[in-house]
């Protein structure tokens, strides 16, 4: 709480609008912009975050195919963002100078998520074949726990039969 009887969010959210306007005086200005940690605009440094967990993601995966459910190990559902990002571009909602910065981050960055799901499969199946020199996926296929390979494989044969699957895949 302030002095004013203010909870201190309230007050925080009060100086950015004054500074927004060009009302708030430059000596205070001064003094917040100095604070450690001080933003002017919470969104923006949100996304900053969310790019800073982006590059991480991909330092170690070395892709930027984020998982549905990925979560970071301080617990940022790193996931879920990417989806509301994708679902707010795709509603004409994201600036493109994020969408630009999105996009620069890993030549994998997709903005459909499907596509990142077929591509992951896809190279689970090519990593089949090389190990046991044919396409015919078991399926109950899993290289890792809950990655359903030979049930994505048997939804595939199914598609393509009824003519569904795109000739390109």
């Amino acid at each position: 709480m302030t002095a004013s009887g203010d909870t201190l969010g309230v007050w925080v959210s009060q100086q950015r609008t004054l500074s927004n306007q060009g009302l708030l005086r430059s000596d205070r200005k001064a003094r917040l912009h100095a604070l450690e940690g001080w933003v002017w605009d919470e969104r923006d440094a949100k996304f900053e975050g969310l790019i800073q967990d982006l590059l991480a993601f991909v330092a170690i995966h070395d892709h930027a195919r984020i998982p549905d459910r990925y979560v970071t190990e301080d617990g940022t559902r790193l996931g879920t963002k990417v989806y509301v990002l994708r679902r707010s571009r795709n509603q004409g909602r994201l600036p493109e100078e994020r969408q630009r910065r999105l996009e620069a981050i890993h030549p994998t960055w997709r903005w459909g998520a499907d596509e990142d799901v077929w591509n992951e499969n896809f190279e689970a199946v090519e990593a089949y074949v090389a190990e046991h020199g044919d396409a015919r996926v078991p399926s109950g296929y899993e290289p890792r726990p809950g990655f359903r390979v030979g049930r994505w494989v048997v939804k595939q044969r199914a598609r393509r039969k009824r003519g569904e699957l795109p000739e390109d895949r």
